[in-house]
C-alpha cells in the first residue's frame, strides 16, 4: 500500500464510492435499497441474496424474510417480495430467510391450515380425523364414525386395519 493510499479514508460499511480521486469522506454514497455493504472501502454494494430484502438505504446487511415466507428473487427492496406459504401448507423451517417455494410443504394427514404464512399446521381435535394432505380448512376434519372414538391427534385414517394403524389412528374401536 502506497503512502497516498494509506492517507485515504475508507467509506464505512453500508456506503460505497465508485469514483477515483474523491477528496472527502462525504463523497461516500449510501448503499441503495435492495443492496447492502457489509465491509468498509467498497466500490459498489452487493445485491440482497434470495430469502432477504432491504427497504432502507445505507445498511450493512439485508433483512431476512420472516418465518412462513420465502423470496426467490435477488436484490429485493421490499418485504412484499417475501411470499407467504399458502393455506393448506406450512414452512419447512421455523426460521426466516427461506429462498424457494419448496420451503412450503403440505399439511400432513390429520392436520389443516386455513392461514397464510404459518410454520405449523393445526391438528384436528380429538374425536375427528382428516385423511387428506394439504387441507386448508377445519372442515376437512371429520367426526369419527359410530363405534369409534378419538384417541390422539395424529390421525391417518378412519377406522383401523392393523394393530399399528390402531395405535397411530385417531379413530379407534370403542372399548
Amino acid at each position: 500500500e502506497s503512502t497516498a493510499e494509506s492517507a485515504c479514508k475508507n467509506c464505512a460499511a453500508g456506503k460505497y464510492n465508485n469514483e477515483a480521486g474523491s477528496i472527502s469522506i462525504h463523497e461516500c454514497k449510501e448503499c441503495p435499497i435492495g443492496t447492502y455493504g457489509n465491509e468498509e472501502a467498497l466500490s459498489s454494494c452487493k445485491g440482497c441474496d434470495t430469502g432477504k430484502y432491504n427497504n432502507e438505504v445505507g445498511l450493512g446487511a439485508c433483512k431476512e424474510c420472516r418465518a412462513g415466507t420465502y423470496n426467490s428473487r435477488e436484490g429485493s427492496s421490499s418485504n412484499s417480495s417475501c411470499k407467504a406459504c399458502l393455506p393448506g401448507r406450512r414452512s419447512i423451517s421455523p426460521v426466516g430467510g427461506q429462498s424457494s417455494s419448496s420451503s412450503c410443504i403440505s399439511c400432513e394427514l390429520g392436520k389443516y391450515n386455513s392461514d397464510t404464512g404459518r410454520i405449523s399446521c393445526f391438528e384436528c381435535p380429538i374425536g375427528y380425523y382428516n385423511d387428506k394432505v394439504e387441507s386448508n380448512s377445519s372442515g376437512a376434519c371429520k367426526y369419527c364414525p359410530r363405534g369409534k372414538n378419538g384417541r390422539n391427534k395424529t390421525t391417518k385414517v378412519a377406522g383401523t386395519a392393523s394393530e399399528r394403524e390402531r395405535e397411530e389412528s385417531e379413530c379407534a374401536a370403542s372399548p
